[in-house]
């Protein structure tokens, strides 16, 4: 029996999941474990010269 995820929720994490695996901050980061930070992020829009954090600011969000 799969999972009981939100309608969609799968199809999103599985999206982070490649993103997060493309990207070269998490080379050498097994499938495992960006599995698991892919189930902890979100997805964000921002506009353009939006301001998305300071330095010294606290992270609220992933």
């Amino acid at each position: 029996m799969p999972p009981t995820e939100p309608e969609g929720m799968l199809m999103i994490t599985n999206g982070v999941e490649t993103q997060l695996a493309k990207h070269p901050f998490l080379a050498g980061v097994g499938p495992e474990h960006q599995a698991l930070l892919a189930g902890c992020a979100s997805t964000r829009r921002f506009a353009s010269q939006q301001a998305i954090f300071q330095e010294g600011g606290e992270a609220d969000h992933f």
